[in-house]
């Protein structure tokens, strides 16, 4: 699964979180300042993982990958049956969108 998270104005510390199923309360959290147009993907398939800032593994000379923070037994994964992700940030209004994207693992 890869999850794209695409900053509409200015947001602090994106956070995707699920609430259904196993991973009920685990989140993905990016620590960084966020703006318009930025975009963060973070690619949680196994083997595979990896996050990016606007395409790029380092944001102003730090591993992007160093700035996230989760909470449960791995990264997110889509379950079988229904899933439910939210998005907040740190911000009053949360000004951006998410996509999920996955593909059947036989494809």
């Amino acid at each position: 699964m890869t999850i794209e998270i695409v900053a509409l104005s200015t947001i602090t510390n994106p956070k995707i979180s699920c609430s259904t199923g196993e991973q009920n309360g685990w989140f993905m959290k990016v620590n960084t300042t966020m703006s318009a147009n930025d975009v963060i993907d973070i690619n949680t398939t196994k083997g595979a993982k990896s996050i990016t800032y606007n395409g790029s593994t380092t944001k102003d000379g730090v591993p992007v990958l160093s700035l996230l923070e989760f909470k449960g037994k791995d990264w997110l994964q889509l379950e079988q049956g229904e899933n439910t992700f939210n998005v907040s940030s740190d911000d009053q209004a949360f000004d951006a969108y998410f996509n999920i994207f996955a593909k059947r693992r036989w494809e």
